[in-house]
């Protein structure tokens, strides 16, 4: 079978010159369009595309390649099409748009996880520059992951993959994003500037999409293609909710989107969740961006997560250059108890929220949304956010922050164990991470927030800006919420293994001892300070007979310095046990307070109060 530009049907292959245009006049979605690796984004090349005997990405030309004889497959994260979070279906029509130049046996597969793969198409093509090629795909059951792979004839370049549905159950969406910022002015710009540009050259997306930029007291005055909104520092939960209140008053607004403000993604985010909703069953799907870290941006941090006493992201540490990883990434999780989404990137129907936001500041707002709401999340191939991960932004500060929403969270939600033993079990471990490593600020930040905790909802409403409680966290913290440049001699400093005393023997060592900070002389201890990252910080097991330890950002030379405290240890310990006694005691009352239907803190009109509209 071979088709060509010139063919006369969009059936099996047509010439259109202003593709958006015709596929909307005709119905049609244009779900998804090819991506092309960006260095401000990502590029990396395997992530985009696989290529066997001369197949890749040709920067100067935009365009992906293949020698004659080469193969060029897009079974890759940013490029395979995920029907099945779309809800493809037999009922479904779908089409694929080439562009480029060259000959090639195009080969269309559809791949499931644990599953070979099933030929959908096999044609040779001729495309020619500027005359796009529509083939229509067989009618799609059981729907995975599509994928492409062109087998070069002659010199190939491919310009262009769009995938286009006409489905009978397509519905209106209108997104209505918000990004919330503090201080973060060149992040907003950046972010701004890039979905500018993408609207303008993709118009079919720019009537459906609303933007609010909520400044929380920063420097944000204006951003390209936003309305800037001046707001009260209440953190992420106030800020958000401001913006979600304000898209509440547009009638035609059916979805709310939460981005960070410094989260770099490609504006194709925004078509493929466009897509997806209108497509969904579900009224109630909500579509969740995978975050991807930094400094490894070809591997998962969350592609959401779990809450179940403390948060379990999903396929952390995946690595997206294999496609086998992807498939997994593909599978669906409808239905897992305690699931949340991020608000890095998070797309909800207007329609089932019910319930806003605690009013947390930061940290646990995501987790508190998405239980607390009755939402279809899932995650789509190439939906995703690059960002630093959690840990490399640990302090005294989030310590508190994330043990105080922790123990909320058990309280709050049906379905959560909220018993004695299980709440001493979550919170010990979060104080002793701490208190065991020489981050004694840390472990004492963790105790304030239960004390705190204890003090009741009326509580958050007190200091809602944190100022106050930022204030005192800094001072318990002492060296660890001080970050400053630190001078080192490298001799006198060494490296630290992950898996350090982690033996048996070592094991209980360390227990009978409390890790060091009893009944061990001197002399056992070694002579260099241990050495840590930022990016990773000091394990219990890694400071064991260690007096000092230096965690250190190698790029920077910013860190603190810690040393080991029998005296601050135990008086954690000493106040890690009355504090947990005191919650346990309220337990009843804590219970009901923060129960979820009972929380008055949480209503559209104590919001209101709270950010003085």
């Amino acid at each position: 079978m071979e088709a060509n530009s010139t063919a006369a049907t969009a059936s099996a292959g047509t010439e259109t010159t202003t593709p958006e245009r015709s596929a909307s006049d005709a119905g049609w979605i244009l779900a998804q369009r090819l991506v092309f690796p960006d260095p401000t984004v990502n590029s990396r090349i395997r992530l985009f595309c696989h290529g066997v005997r001369g197949a890749g990405h040709d920067d100067g030309r935009k365009a992906y390649f293949a020698k004659p004889g080469a193969r060029l497959k897009f079974d890759s994260y940013f490029n395979s099409f995920h029907a099945a979070a779309m809800d493809i279906g037999p009922r479904d029509s779908v089409m694929l748009r080439v562009e480029g130049e060259g000959v090639a046996l195009l080969k269309v597969h559809m791949a499931r996880p644990l599953h070979s793969d099933e030929t959908l198409l096999s044609t040779v093509i001729r495309l020619k520059p500027g005359r796009p090629l529509d083939l229509a795909l067989p009618p799609i059951r059981d729907a995975g992951v599509i994928h492409l792979r062109f087998n070069a004839r002659t010199r190939l370049h491919v310009t262009r993959t769009d995938w286009l549905v006409q489905s009978p159950r397509a519905r209106h969406v209108k997104i209505g994003a918000v990004i919330t910022t503090f201080k973060r002015n060149d992040a907003v710009q950046a972010s701004t500037e890039r979905l500018a540009r993408y609207l303008e050259t993709n118009p079919d997306i720019g009537d459906r999409l609303s933007l609010i930029v909520v400044d929380n007291g920063g420097d944000t005055d204006a951003a390209p293609g936003a309305r800037v909104i001046k707001n009260r520092n209440l953190g992420g939960a106030g800020g958000f909710t401001r913006g979600l209140l304000e898209h509440r008053e547009d009638p035609d607004v059916t979805h709310v989107l939460f981005m960070d403000d410094d989260a770099e993604f490609f504006p194709e985010n925004l078509r493929r969740t466009l897509a997806t909703l209108r497509l969904a069953r579900a009224k109630n799907t909500a579509v969740a961006g995978t975050m991807l870290p930094a400094a490894k941006r070809w591997q998962v941090w969350e592609n959401t997560a779990i809450f179940d006493k403390l948060c379990r992201p999903i396929l952390q540490g995946l690595n997206l250059r294999r496609f086998e990883n992807v498939l997994e990434l593909a599978r669906p999780l409808t239905g897992v108890q305690g699931r949340y989404a991020g608000w890095w990137y998070f797309c909800f129907p207007l329609s089932h929220v019910k319930r806003l936001a605690f009013p947390f500041f930061v940290r646990g707002d995501d987790v508190w949304f998405s239980l607390a709401n009755d939402f279809d999340i899932r995650t789509v191939l190439g939906v995703c956010s690059h960002q630093d991960d959690f840990v490399s932004k640990r302090s005294p500060l989030t310590a508190y922050l994330d043990a105080r929403y922790h123990v909320i969270q058990m309280l709050a939600h049906d379905g959560l164990p909220s018993d004695e033993a299980t709440l001493k079990d979550q919170l010990t471990f979060l104080y002793r991470q701490w208190n065991e490593s020489y981050h004694y600020g840390a472990a004492a930040a963790v105790i304030e927030a239960i004390e705190d905790v204890c003090k009741g909802p009326e509580f958050f409403d007190e200091d809602p800006e944190m100022s106050a409680k930022r204030a005192r966290i800094k001072e318990i913290g002492g060296e660890e919420a001080n970050l400053h440049k630190l001078k080192w001699r490298r001799s006198g400093n060494t490296g630290v293994a992950p898996a350090k005393h982690t033996s048996k023997p070592f094991q209980i060592l360390r227990k009978l001892t409390f890790n060091g900070h009893r009944w061990i002389p001197k002399s056992f201890f070694y002579s260099k300070t241990g050495r840590f990252d930022m990016d990773t910080r000091a394990r219990p097991n890694q400071v064991f007979l260690r007096e000092n330890c230096l965690v250190v950002d190698a790029q920077t030379g910013i860190g603190y310095r810690l040393k080991r405290d029998p005296k601050r240890f135990f008086e954690n310990r000493r106040r890690f046990e009355a504090a947990f006694r005191q919650l346990a005691a309220k337990l009843p009352e804590l219970r009901k307070a923060y129960k979820i239907d009972n929380v008055s803190q949480i209503t559209e009109a104590a919001w209101r109060k709270r950010l003085g509209l």
